[in-house]
């Protein structure tokens, strides 16, 4: 079994269906998840921000769409339930401030356990990344997936578990 860490940009705003459990990797960067395979653990990671996209209007024009404030920190512990595999209903996102990205490529995820909350700096610390960074470009290619160790993996679960707990991380 391998150890994940996903970093995944919070919902449009209105948008009120469920999360997709899920990592999602861009068109072009589907080797990041390498040896992604079914029974690895995962750890969802929620930017603060991301990038605001276009979406069509009936009469053609574009209408901009915003993200709600993500939560900056590990949101949940999940386990791989089936492999990666290309999505060929996804449509590419039309960003405000980039190129088209095509996220086609999946692993559903199988919730384990969503009472908790790592925020930015502790897994900063445990990644022994330096104070401040954002996990902007994190992993292979800038692909938001990057296996950890099983140190830091159980490092990490340990403090999401404090968390819901109610004790300090």
């Amino acid at each position: 079994m391998r150890h994940w860490l996903t970093v995944q940009y919070p919902r449009l705003r209105g948008d009120q269906s469920p999360r997709k459990l899920q990592v999602w990797l861009q068109d072009g960067r589907q080797s990041a998840a390498g040896s992604l395979s079914v029974g690895d653990r995962v750890l969802v990671y929620e930017t603060k921000s991301g990038p605001s996209e276009r979406h069509a209007e009936a009469s053609g024009t574009k209408r901009k769409i915003r993200r709600v404030r993500g939560k900056q920190g590990i949101i949940m512990v999940a386990q791989v339930s089936r492999p990666i595999r290309r999505d060929s209903s996804e449509q590419p996102r039309d960003y405000d401030d980039r190129p088209l990205a095509l996220w086609c490529w999946i692993a559903p995820l199988s919730l384990v356990e969503a009472e908790g909350f790592v925020p930015l700096a502790h897994v900063n610390r445990v990644l022994e990344y330096r104070p401040g960074s954002t996990l902007r470009g994190f992993g292979p290619k800038a692909s938001g997936l990057k296996e950890i160790t099983a140190t830091q993996y159980a490092a990490l679960v340990e403090l999401f578990l404090k968390s819901a707990a109610g004790k300090d991380a």
